[in-house]
């Protein structure tokens, strides 16, 4: 068995890169397993390292949270990979160096994300840009590196973002970039998607308060709900399985672009809905509007809360 231990510091780089992974399993026609030792436990991840795969040549085994494994469950972990005769292949992400000393022993190949100089972070940056098909000239990226600072885990988010704001082949300079970034005080665009994506009423709402608080547009923050929202209503189908089915539903429906990554967290929100709950995030995304262009009394503010609240709840259910 193949076993790589994967050394990454920033928990958000860490599911970044996790994200990357499975999707080079994929691609590489291997079927992907992800487990969390933190919430799950040792007892989660054994049986899959002698489980055959159903329909491709070996499992990825992606193994989250390996930093949570105590000196027993080492010995355990170590005494089964090394009774496995499959040709499952095993990733563990750490957050320290401290690698268990075991599993060295038994080959693990340790690969280190460090992300400590300014040169790492606009190669980061740039990267997760190139993936989503986003190109930046030298000064939008140093902006958005600048913007950044040490949370990079928003810039798989922001790529997504400008994926779906940009033609694809722009050159995006320093002033386009500038409305999708937060400026100080205020919190980027992806960030509130991202909240209502997990279902976190209290995140969203303090999310969409601070923006408006800090000179957004509730127009702007309805454009960007709307967008993302009306895509996860596209993707609501039984019969949509995979990321190309997925793709082929959004361009049908008029949506070009799309990187796969964004698509991908789209399809697992879609999941979470039924036809009713989809044809209630349509109601209040054409009610928020109307209201925003005059038929309430009630503030903008409030009624842009409201709709984020009542996103994130129906999803959270």
């Amino acid at each position: 068995m193949k076993i790589t231990a994967r050394i990454i510091s920033d928990p958000a780089v860490t599911e970044e890169v996790l994200g990357a992974d499975s999707r080079a399993g994929a691609d590489d026609g291997l079927e992907i397993r992800i487990v969390d030792l933190a919430a799950e436990g040792l007892e989660s991840l054994l049986p899959l390292v002698h489980q055959p795969p159903m329909f491709a040549s070996s499992l990825l085994i992606l193994v989250k949270g390996a930093s949570n494994l105590v000196k027993a469950d080492v010995a355990i972990l170590e005494r089964s990979l090394s009774e496995s005769e499959s040709e499952n292949q095993l990733i563990l992400y750490f957050s320290s160096r401290s690698v268990p000393k075991p599993l060295l022993e038994l080959g693990a190949e340790v690969v280190e994300t460090l992300i400590t100089r300014d040169g790492d972070r606009r190669e980061y940056v740039k990267t997760a840009m190139r993936r989503a098909g986003v190109t930046l000239d030298g000064a939008g990226l140093k902006r958005v590196v600048e913007v950044l600072g040490d949370d990079l885990g928003g810039a798989a988010s922001l790529a997504e973002v400008l994926a779906l704001a940009f033609p694809e082949s722009t050159v995006i300079g320093c002033e386009e970039v500038e409305p999708y970034l937060g400026s100080p005080g205020d919190i980027p665009l992806w960030r509130l998607t991202d909240e209502i994506a997990r279902g976190k009423v209290d995140g969203a709402v303090a999310a969409v308060e601070r923006m408006l608080a800090n000179g957004r547009a509730p127009q702007q923050v309805m454009a960007v709900l709307e967008r993302w929202a009306l895509d996860v209503c596209t993707l609501n189908s039984p019969g949509l399985r995979t990321l190309e089915q997925a793709k082929i539903a959004l361009v049908n429906a008029g949506v070009k672009g799309t990187p796969d990554f964004a698509i991908r967290k789209e399809l697992e929100v879609s999941r979470k809905l039924g036809y009713g709950d989809c044809s209630r995030m349509v109601g209040w995304l054409a009610s928020a509007a109307r209201e925003l262009r005059g038929e309430s009394v009630a503030e903008p503010g409030a009624i842009v809360d409201l709709l984020v609240a009542r996103l994130a709840q129906l999803i959270r259910r």
